[in-house]
């Protein structure tokens, strides 16, 4: 039987497979609401899997712009039994799925390697699953009939009282896609504690160099100033000037045989007494004071004897420069 052409937008495409005979439905949206009946259904009679792929030929010919297939079951090639969930523990989807597969030689006496199975809840037991199988190899070759020309088949199975069963590995593609979306937003929020570190990792680093920078100038500006300090004089007055400048030539010029006893200063004189062995040294320690550029006028005003030595007295007229 051959199918007519059909121009429709994004159509999907219904498709119920009874044993010799596929009936089909063509729907005008993805998101149209499935109300099917008998009626309005094609039918397309064949032999064996060649016959389906003639179909799926045709399908592709004479229907444009379809996007999704759906195939339904009839129950022939499905079984199905209920399974009770353990009571004292929460099972997860993947739990449960590894609970039923150890469970289905126990169901249906074949092993889990030669079918594909999926699972609804109970609405009355929440602790009962129907579960039901397909032979692997029948839902393989429809598999791959259906994508070998870049079909979207989204659905392999039956709709029941409960739900749906649905024989592509959805479950898993789901489980899959959830660990991708954990893994993407673990990666994310790493990312953003990782910008958050750095971030205070840099303003903390950038602190600590601040506050080194301002310790290290404040350590310069301290030993500067400690400098200046060991080496400040303050402005002397003319008088402490006077008395400076006059130490400093008295030092050079007395004699190791004379020394000083006492020093009197009042502004521009200054009056020295003091010892010496001999009238020449005194005489000749006033011509050399006589001689300084500060010294305005210098003279001997005493000398007495005192035992071993000589006692003198200098009255010294200091200059005004």
């Amino acid at each position: 039987m051959l199918i007519k052409k059909h121009l429709i937008d994004k159509c999907r495409v219904i498709i119920y497979i009874e044993p010799n005979l596929l009936r089909y439905v063509l729907l005008k949206s993805v998101k149209q609401p499935l109300c099917i009946d008998n009626e309005t259904m094609i039918e397309y009679p064949y032999q064996d899997m060649t016959d389906i792929e003639l179909f799926i030929e045709d399908l592709l010919k004479n229907v444009t712009g379809f996007k999704i297939i759906e195939l339904n079951l009839d129950k022939i090639y499905i079984q199905s039994e209920w399974l009770t969930l353990p009571e004292e523990v929460k099972l997860n989807i993947n739990e449960i799925s590894l609970f039923i597969e150890a469970s289905i030689y126990k169901l249906f006496q074949v092993s889990a390697k030669d079918i594909y199975f999926d699972f609804t809840y109970s609405h009355q037991q929440p602790k009962q699953i129907q579960v039901a199988i397909c032979e692997r190899q029948f839902i393989d070759t429809l598999i791959n009939l259906f994508n070998k020309d870049n079909l979207s088949l989204v659905f392999i199975g039956e709709v029941i009282e409960n739900g749906q069963i649905n024989f592509l590995p959805w479950r898993k593609t789901k489980q899959k896609q959830q660990k991708l979306q954990l893994a993407i937003v673990v990666i994310c929020f790493m990312g953003i504690v990782s910008c958050l570190f750095g971030y205070l990792w840099l303003h903390a680093r950038y602190k600590l160099e601040y506050y080194s920078t301002q310790v290290i100038d404040k350590q310069k500006l301290q030993q500067k100033l400690a400098h200046e300090l060991s080496i400040y004089l303050p402005n002397p007055s003319p008088s402490q000037k006077q008395i400076q400048q006059f130490l400093l030539m008295i030092s050079k010029q007395i004699p190791t045989t004379i020394w000083l006893e006492t020093l009197v200063y009042i502004p521009q004189k200054i009056t020295v007494k003091g010892h010496s062995f001999s009238y020449v040294q005194i005489t000749t320690l006033n011509e050399d004071i006589l001689q300084q550029q500060h010294i305005a006028k210098s003279q001997v005003t005493s000398v007495t004897s005192n035992k071993d030595d000589l006692l003198f007295e200098l009255d010294i007229k200091l200059s005004e420069e």
